[in-house]
């Protein structure tokens, strides 16, 4: 499974370095454990704020100097932390560029995300985009990637939304920007995309003239995405979900849930369960060779 994958992991809610801190614990008690099972290292990078204690970064410094797994990059205006789930890469600990930060830049650093991808993923057939209220399941997806179930292109869950033109609304898209009535894309809490056109994307992106869009799902999985001619695929395993059915979370590769506080019990209730009653639908069980049906 060594370079198979290069999970790039969108943190942009953590406002304050406490946060941020509780944040990478949880993730390192959860899934970034597996992840690491799977030769793949899990990455914090996160952007500087405004104005910033020196007491708060020593103690950031410090836990990057202690895990080696945190990346800073330099923003101006809010905390931006992501997560990069790389195999066998060299870490640039400190790398800074400037951007300011909000959330209405999102598709800047996306776009920023798919370039480095291009420089330090060129190994790896797949690049995986998740959100900080998104939960993965490794197991699930090291078995497609072995098998090679994901096609070429976006995966992920299809959305089919009217464009707004309420100003003052947070996804509001003036018709100026963007003249088509309806959006087509991939939600943007999490999605596949093959590392065979990541080129061809950034490709178009050099090659487009009009305006880029602050919505970045809507830009990169849909209009950039259209315009590269790449295909995007829906799939089931992409999921809403906040409980602690076990068989949810099995069955799912990424699901999202909007009350982060829920992840590690989530996360945890599923790990401590017996789950092979979730496979009893599929006729198959629980063993290294199961692949999903249904992606």
């Amino acid at each position: 499974m060594n370079g198979e994958w290069c999970g790039l992991l969108s943190f942009y809610k953590t406002q304050c370095y406490n946060q941020i801190l509780i944040f990478t614990q949880v993730i390192r008690r959860t899934w970034a454990q597996e992840a690491t099972a799977n030769q793949m290292r899990v990455i914090f990078v996160l952007g500087r704020p405004r104005s910033e204690s020196p007491t708060e970064q020593a103690k950031l410094k410090a836990e990057a100097d202690k895990y080696n797994d945190i990346m800073q990059f330099g923003f101006e205006v809010q905390f931006f932390l992501k997560i990069l789930i790389i195999s066998n890469l060299h870490l640039y600990m400190f790398y800074h560029q400037t951007l300011q930060d909000s959330y209405y830049n999102l598709t800047l650093k996306v776009i920023g995300e798919l370039k480095w991808a291009e420089r330090h993923c060129n190994s790896s057939r797949y690049i995986v985009k998740a959100d900080d209220d998104a939960i993965l399941n490794v197991r699930m997806l090291s078995q497609l990637v072995q098998n090679s179930k994901i096609p070429s292109g976006f995966t992920g869950m299809s959305y089919h939304t009217p464009a707004y033109r309420r100003p003052g609304y947070k996804w509001y898209m003036p018709q100026r920007f963007y003249t088509q009535n309806s959006y087509q894309f991939l939600l943007g809490f999490s999605y596949i995309l093959s590392a065979d056109k990541v080129t061809p994307l950034l490709e178009t992106l050099a090659a487009y003239s009009e305006p880029i869009l602050d919505i970045d799902d809507v830009f990169v999985t849909g209009v950039l995405a259209d315009r590269a001619k790449i295909k995007r695929h829906n799939s089931s395993r992409f999921r809403f979900y906040c409980g602690l059915d076990s068989c949810v979370l099995e069955t799912s590769l990424a699901v999202t849930c909007s009350d982060g506080r829920l992840t590690e019990r989530m996360y945890q209730s599923w790990k401590n369960a017996n789950i092979e009653r979730c496979y009893a639908n599929y006729g198959f069980a629980r063993d290294s060779t199961f692949v999903p049906r249904g992606f």
